[in-house]
């Protein structure tokens, strides 16, 4: 049995903040508010399904979340909520980290996702130009 979504109070919000400053896993978190741990697309197998077929379609998490987005779907989601469900549990056993562009059984870990810094050649700046940003 499915418990209906109740939104999380500013009390639960600071709970949820202080447990997870003490590095508390999430589902110790959920048992001891009583909320489920599960995402949306755990618990809606309708939006799931959705997801699921964009993904065998080709699309990105990325354009799927968007897709949600602009069409005015009742639901929408983050590419990171898409990203998460692909990398559970139930997503690694349906193989759905096949369908996305880079197929990789593991998520790379957060700092190795982007290219940190930003490099600007010399030739581009304005150190040149007698003024006074350099």
């Amino acid at each position: 049995m499915t418990l209906p979504y109740i939104h999380l109070s500013l009390a639960e919000r600071r709970e949820i903040a202080r447990m997870r400053a003490a590095e508390i896993p999430i589902r110790v978190i959920a048992d001891r508010l009583q909320r489920q741990s599960l995402s949306k697309l755990s618990r809606k197998s309708v939006l799931a399904t959705y997801v699921m077929d964009r993904l065998k379609a080709g699309w990105s998490p990325e354009q799927i979340a968007g897709r949600l987005r602009t069409s005015g779907a009742p639901e929408r989601l983050s590419h990171e909520t898409i990203y998460r469900f692909i990398y559970s549990s139930q997503g690694q056993q349906l193989g759905l980290y096949q369908d996305l562009p880079m197929a990789r059984r593991r998520r790379r870990a957060r700092s190795q996702r982007k290219p940190r810094g930003l490099f600007i050649p010399a030739g581009n700046t304005m150190c040149g130009y007698g003024t006074q940003l350099c």
